[in-house]
């Protein structure tokens, strides 16, 4: 039996296939644990549909079996469904939400979100900051220099420095429960296959809601990850590549998915753009999550 976890992060799912299958290494059972809305790169091509006709012209036909329990949030089912239905109009389970001790709260000061957080964290919990890739990093580590600089609603600056790196840097942010590291914020590089007690999302403009249109837009301008901006450039340039139509959006809107749900007893939103904020608070208030 193979196994293979974290599928979706395939980037050649025909030659992973033909190496998995061949005559001389083909297993009895060969087991995919994938999910379309972990790809946050165009790079990543194992989702559901490519790994099936890959398979099929392997010769081999897949059962497909959905996971019935979320661990994600504290086992809280009913808000990831909301975000899946936020996102990627995905229908929310029509049960009542049980009781539940996760908590979202939506505000309009980071500063009181800081306060929050580091309140939690002095009470034994695990804290984070998280946010999109809206700002860039800088390659020198100034001392009382910071990437992230924001001018809250009210007028109060908010600054923040990004995740450490190196790797083995990045892994001391993961594990450590000092103070200086709610002073750090985590980007979609270091967020999956991870969860906090609690959050601070900064829900910045690379992904706004269009009021209007009644869709996602993608904010390129907005969006300072230069890793996934070359990826998708890089794509284009590839003769005869298929790359359907709000592709990219998708992409996106997978990275806040998955920014949103690190936390596992409650999580709080800030919002630069009113009609975002409008929109996420109706989806979220109809669904009884606020």
């Amino acid at each position: 039996m193979v196994i293979i976890d974290e599928a979706h992060r395939m980037s050649d799912v025909p030659q992973h296939i033909y190496t998995l299958v061949g005559p001389n290494t083909r297993p009895k059972i060969l087991v995919f644990l994938v999910d379309d809305h972990q790809c946050v790169h165009v790079k990543e091509c194992g989702t559901e549909f490519v790994l099936k006709c890959a398979l099929l012209t392997a010769g081999i036909t897949p059962v497909c079996k959905r996971l019935t329990v979320q661990k994600r949030c504290g086992f809280e089912n009913h808000f990831t469904a909301v975000l899946r239905h936020l996102f990627f109009d995905e229908q929310t389970p029509s049960q009542e939400p049980a009781a539940s001790q996760f908590q979202v709260t939506i505000t309009d000061s980071l500063s009181a979100i800081d306060k929050r957080l580091k309140a939690h964290q002095k009470h034994g919990f695990s804290a984070r900051w998280f946010a999109p890739m809206d700002w860039l990093r800088r390659r020198s580590r100034e001392f009382g220099a910071d990437d992230i600089f924001i001018r809250d609603h009210n007028g109060q600056e908010f600054s923040k420095e990004w995740h450490p790196y190196p790797h083995h840097l990045l892994y001391e942010w993961y594990k450590s429960q000092s103070a200086k590291v709610v002073d750090q914020v985590g980007s979609i590089y270091c967020a999956q296959g991870l969860d906090y007690d609690y959050t601070g999302f900064i829900w910045n403009d690379s992904l706004r809601w269009d009021a209007r249109a009644k869709r996602w837009v993608y904010c390129e301008k907005e969006h300072q990850d230069l890793s996934f901006k070359l990826g998708i450039t890089d794509a284009l340039k590839v003769r005869n590549f298929n790359f359907p139509s709000g592709a990219v959006t998708t992409l996106v809107m997978n990275q806040y998915y998955i920014l949103l749900s690190r936390a596992r007893r409650g999580t709080y939103i800030w919002f630069k753009d009113a009609a975002t904020k409008r929109h996420v608070y109706d989806v979220l208030h109809a669904a009884r999550i606020l």
